[in-house]
């Protein structure tokens, strides 16, 4: 089974913190690291509408490597996405559910396979921001299989993507 989303349903972490400091200008958000044991990192997310009383938390979990992004970011990768769930649960966001973040680092599962839809743009802007060829490697098959992309925008990432590729390479 197919499911397809659209990126524009949901809304950056960072807007949600937007919308919080604008609701609640005395607020703040503390993290803390719940684990972190060279396997995993799981994070709570506190948020604080003025004062000392929790208004809301938000949990994350990250398996280290478990991703190119996990590989060298698992434990900021995990402190936005707490972030991004404690401000959900808080009720700043105009998009409930996971934020962008999550969703732009859906796994593609071989049994159901989730599918961005990203625009040739977005996708030149990832291959030009790949630092390793592990990242560029994901973007390639997520390029393969994109739904969205015609075969004129494919044979450009895929230029792009050479040329990336052989700058990461050195």
């Amino acid at each position: 089974m197919n499911r397809r989303f659209n990126l524009d349903d949901y809304e950056t972490v960072d807007a949600r913190l937007a919308a919080f400091h604008a609701k609640y200008p005395n607020g703040r958000v503390i993290t803390d690291i719940v684990t972190l044991d060279g396997k995993t990192v799981v994070m709570v997310a506190r948020a604080y509408r003025e004062g000392d009383i929790v208004a809301s938390t938000g949990h994350a979990s990250e398996v280290i490597g478990s991703s190119p992004i996990n590989q060298a970011n698992a434990l900021e990768n995990c402190e936005t996405s707490a972030v991004g769930r404690a401000l959900r649960n808080l009720g700043v966001t105009s998009k409930g559910g996971p934020s962008r973040e999550e969703m732009e680092r859906a796994v593609v599962d071989p049994v159901e396979e989730t599918r961005l839809v990203r625009s040739r743009p977005e996708f030149e802007d990832l291959i030009g921001d790949a630092t390793t060829t592990t990242e560029l490697d994901a973007l390639g098959k997520q390029i393969a299989t994109a739904h969205g992309l015609t075969k004129q925008d494919k044979i450009r990432l895929r230029g792009a993507w050479d040329r990336r590729h052989a700058e990461v390479t050195g």
